[in-house]
Formats: C-alpha cells, sequence, structure tokens
C-alpha cells in the first residue's frame, strides 16, 4: 500500500513535471477531523459505544465459562453434575465462538456504515476546498507514507477542513 501510495504521488510529480507546472497537492489527515471536530466524534463516539458493548458481553460470557470450569474440577461434584456441566461447557464455548463471530461482523458493518458517512460528509469540502486552492491532487496522510514533511504544512489543508466540517455540522449533528 506504501509503495502504491508512494508510486501514485511519483506518478502525479512526472505528469505535472511535464506540463512545466509545478505540481500542487496538499495532505488530508482523516484521524485529526475524528478526533478534533464535533461531528467526526459524534460519528465514531457510536462505533467505540458498541465496541464497550459488544467487548462487555463477550468478557461477560468468558466469565461464565470460566467459573463452570472451574466447577468441573471440583471434586466435590458427582459424576452426573460433571457431565453434565461438561456438556453446558461446551455448549458455552459454541455459543461463545458464535457471539464472538457475530460481534465483529456487527463491528465491521457498524464501522462501515461510519467511514461511508464520515466520507460523504467530508468529501464534498475536500473537494471544494481544493478547487479553491488550485490544487492538483490531495494525499491522505498514512503512517509511514512519508520519511519527512512539516507537521505544520502537512495539516493546514485538514484543519480547513476541519473549520469547515464544523461549520457544516454544528454541534455534532447533521446541518438541516
Amino acid at each position: 500500500m506504501l509503495l502504491r501510495s508512494f508510486l501514485l504521488a511519483a506518478a502525479t510529480c512526472a505528469v505535472f513535471a511535464t506540463a512545466q507546472e509545478a505540481p500542487r497537492f496538499a495532505f488530508f489527515h482523516p484521524g485529526y477531523l475524528v478526533e478534533n471536530t464535533a461531528q467526526g466524534k459524534r460519528v465514531f463516539a457510536e462505533v467505540q459505544t458498541l465496541g464497550k458493548r459488544l467487548n462487555d458481553a463477550l468478557k461477560a460470557k468468558a466469565d461464565d465459562l470460566q467459573k463452570m470450569e472451574q466447577q468441573l474440577r471440583s471434586s466435590s461434584i458427582s459424576e452426573e453434575g460433571r457431565s453434565k456441566i461438561a456438556r453446558e461447557l461446551e455448549d458455552g464455548r459454541i455459543s461463545f465462538q458464535r457471539m464472538q463471530e457475530d460481534s465483529q461482523a456487527q463491528m465491521q458493518r457498524v464501522e462501515q456504515t461510519a467511514f461511508q458517512q464520515f466520507s460523504g460528509e467530508i468529501g464534498p469540502i475536500i473537494e471544494a476546498l481544493a478547487k479553491e486552492q488550485n490544487l492538483h491532487c490531495v494525499f491522505q496522510m498514512q503512517e509511514g507514507m512519508l520519511a519527512w514533511v512539516d507537521p505544520a504544512w502537512a495539516l493546514k489543508f485538514t484543519e480547513e477542513v476541519a473549520k469547515r466540517y464544523d461549520a457544516a455540522y454544528p454541534g455534532g449533528t447533521p446541518a438541516k
């Protein structure tokens, strides 16, 4: 992915260099928007809330299974009781695995919905700002993408997107 981003950047610069015009580009840092705008926080808070709720449910189920395992090891339990707990434990493990899979699928759906909403909301803002600034392209910042970049310069475009995003969605709710 990093190599692909680098090659895309190099190709973009090469195209503009042959046109005798210096490329004009900016960087966009989506994580900055999520952390520093009311709407970004709101959109992804729903994901975090669901993640915590699902993790809590999984932890409770795991604790129940651990208690059953402890009961199974108890020397004071009858053979019939041990057999019953063993069956319940096996059923509980299967149920736990399904619960994990369902939780993961649900999280993926909610994350995808949040990313689609976020992208749909910021896409037009990025495009409008890029056109206003006569940019040729906007690169999305990713960890390890660049060997070095001036952080203040790299965040300028994103900071302006953040201002406009907050203005479009005051208080973290869809604008009417």
